[in-house]
């Protein structure tokens, strides 16, 4: 029955394994956000409205910071290991890998550094709680960065459930058994500060897992004896330049209205829109796990110009990505409202209408396609990068044109706008660049 089912779509052998595939990485991105859902309530209610949007506020920061860490090279490694796999090309694949890998060290040291200096300027300006939290979280930078790039050489690999199984599954896990011990065993009261040094450890956990990963899952014929690694090192930076601005202006997307809140409303508000950002990632999630495990697959097709089955391929990922989210949102709808108040108390409940707006962003998301993923993985990441300065510059004027006025809902409905904006501009893109038609229901 589904051979039948991939012989009428057309997608062939890849999109047989696509769909396997993608269902192992979608059931490992629901436990991860499960797990993620389950860590937000028990820090929600353990640490209480204010210490909870300190925490939150923190922790935005910290993943901005990491931006410049990570330089795009993820994005990169990616494509470039898909590359060299396809090419059997193992000293240029090692060579990217560890050509990214040694950049990424050194600008963490350096983002670090700065961390570091700015806190000590800004000490009047926070107080000892927030200082603490924000110094616990740096660890996080390189952490982060490196692991990254693990992951997505794993994923150029074709190894998207071993790239995923660390940060998915391994830290999740790790920080609840770590929140549970110390609420358990310490005579310590869990703050803000304390969260953030359990969540580095959870993730230094996951570091080290994710590297026994990558040494167990390398090619063969790097196992087989020492290669001398290969560098193009120039074409590299041409294209890691585009990637790396995208990215940082994507993450910054991600995080503005957060930011945006912090000036403007009280810790405990921030906190109550960290829990509708955390319920809306879960109406994402499918769309996020079928493109991690198909962008190899973009590439490929794309370099052969098999656009037929391009198309394919990106039909059907859009197709299940919208039908999964819409049925997830459709539940948040009717029954957001009973879930927040049972998940996190009634001192959240406000945070439902936000919820509904930013699920709505997320569904015509899901609707519009993996834009910026084919786009990327096809070698237009200049066009990608163009729309997301865009779309940011109108997200920023939006948030803070909202938020003085109407707080919280005011930076739901500016990422609503912005959201939507975004993937209409791409949409356009892919159309016009590769003429391929990404969106689910291919108006």
């Amino acid at each position: 029955m589904f051979s039948r089912f991939i012989a009428k779509l057309g997608i062939g052998k890849q999109g047989s394994e696509i769909l396997r595939g993608g269902g192992g990485s979608i059931a490992i991105r629901a436990l991860s956000h499960i797990l993620g859902f389950i860590i937000a309530i028990v820090l929600a209610r353990s640490l209480g409205t204010t210490e909870y949007g300190t925490y939150s506020y923190v922790l935005s920061i910290i993943m901005l910071m990491a931006l410049p860490a990570k330089f795009g090279f993820p994005k990169l490694v990616v494509r470039e290991t898909a590359k060299a796999d396809a090419k059997a090309q193992w000293n240029l694949m090692l060579g990217v890998w560890k050509w990214s890998s040694k950049l990424t060290v050194g600008s963490s040291l350096i983002m670090g550094l700065l961390g570091i200096v700015i806190i000590l300027l800004l000490d009047d300006f926070y107080s000892k709680n927030q200082v603490l939290t924000f110094i616990s979280g740096l660890v996080l930078i390189p952490l982060l960065a490196l692991a990254e790039i693990r992951a997505a050489a794993l994923r150029g690999l074709k190894k998207v459930i071993f790239g995923l199984l660390p940060e998915g599954v391994v830290r999740p896990v790790s920080f609840l058994i770590f929140i549970i011990l110390f609420i358990s065993l310490s005579n310590k009261e869990l703050s803000s500060s304390y969260s953030m040094m359990l969540h580095s450890a959870s993730m230094a956990v996951a570091f080290i897992i994710g590297a026994i990963l990558l040494i167990r899952n390398r090619p063969v014929q790097m196992k087989q004896g020492a290669l001398n690694a290969n560098y193009d090192s120039k074409s590299w930076m041409r294209s890691v330049v585009p990637f790396s601005i995208s990215s940082g202006v994507q993450e910054i997307n991600k995080y503005v209205d957060i930011l945006i809140l912090g000036i403007w409303v009280l810790a405990s508000d921030v906190g109550i829109y960290r829990v509708a950002i955390q319920g809306a990632l879960l109406v994402v999630f499918i769309q996020q796990s079928m493109n991690v495990y198909a962008s190899p697959y973009f590439t490929k097709f794309y370099e052969l110009d098999d656009f037929s089955k391009l198309q394919a391929i990106v039909t059907m990922n859009a197709r299940i990505s919208f039908a999964g989210s819409l049925v997830i949102y459709l539940v948040y709808v009717f029954a957001g409202e009973m879930i927040i108040d049972f998940a996190f108390g009634q001192s959240y409940s406000e945070a439902y209408l936000p919820l509904v707006i930013l699920g709505l962003g997320q569904v015509i998301n899901a609707q519009f396609g993996s834009v910026g993923v084919l786009l990327n993985m096809t070698g237009h990441e200049r066009s990608v990068l163009r729309v997301f300065v865009i779309t940011l510059i109108i997200n920023v004027i939006l948030n803070f044109s909202f938020i003085p006025f109407y707080g919280i809902y005011g930076a739901a409905g500016a990422t609503l706008i912005s959201i939507v904006l975004r993937n209409l501009l791409l949409w356009n893109e892919v159309r016009s660049r590769l003429g391929i038609n990404s969106s689910a229901l291919h108006f």
